[in-house]
């Protein structure tokens, strides 16, 4: 993508500093939605590159479903930049960075995982270590298809990992983040596994309330 239409994608303005999710201009002074208040997630942050409006919607399903790689270069470059100037510019960066685990179904029907066709440029350029340690164990099923509640209910228990993450701070990757259930069953299972700081890079991110 060049640099013209790159800078005419949406931006994420006003949102949670904990969970990304969209505040109403009219809360212009909350920095913590009500959700994250009353249910404090198990991860620190999650680090959004846009909200997931057109022309958002189609990138990421050109890339999961059509083998359309560039755009997952494209995500890299951006989450890189993102990075460097200004998810981390005055702290240190992850200890790990984690792709979202596919079951090995779906797995064998796509070809490859997304996150990790994210993940791999993003730990080459930052020098961060690549995590494969952690395996999705229930075929679940496409978090797209379903309610928010059943989206709950469909990854608890999904992850199974026998690494020990003590003290580290991990960097779980993802292509879109919905009701957030996912990340947050993923950092469950890393926090009781030792890690000291959990954030959620992600290239979208969806307004869950809709």
């Amino acid at each position: 993508m060049c640099q013209p239409c790159a800078s005419e994608l949406p931006t994420l303005s006003h949102s949670c500093q904990k969970c990304a999710q969209f505040l109403h201009a009219s809360a212009s002074g909350q920095l913590i939605c009500g959700q994250c208040l009353a249910n404090p997630p198990p991860y620190d942050k999650v680090f959004a590159l846009f909200p997931y409006q057109a022309p958002l919607p189609r990138l990421v399903a050109g890339l999961k479903f059509e083998e359309q790689f560039s755009h997952a270069q494209f995500f890299s470059r951006m989450m890189i930049q993102a990075v460097r100037q200004q998810w981390y510019a005055s702290s240190a960066l992850p200890d790990v960075i984690l792709p979202m685990p596919l079951h090995n179904s779906r797995l064998k029907e796509r070809g490859f995982n997304q996150a990790l066709e994210i993940a791999r440029p993003l730990a080459k350029s930052l020098k961060t270590t690549l995590n494969h340690n952690v395996t999705r164990k229930k075929p679940t099923l496409p978090q797209s298809t379903l309610t928010a509640s059943q989206r709950k209910h469909n990854v608890t228990n999904a992850f199974t990992t026998t690494a020990n993450f003590h003290g580290q701070h991990i960097a779980i990757v993802d292509d879109v983040v919905t009701t957030g259930h996912t990340v947050t069953a993923l950092a469950r299972l890393l926090r009781r596994q030792g890690a000291q700081r959990i954030d959620i890079w992600c290239c979208a991110r969806c307004d869950s309330r809709l």
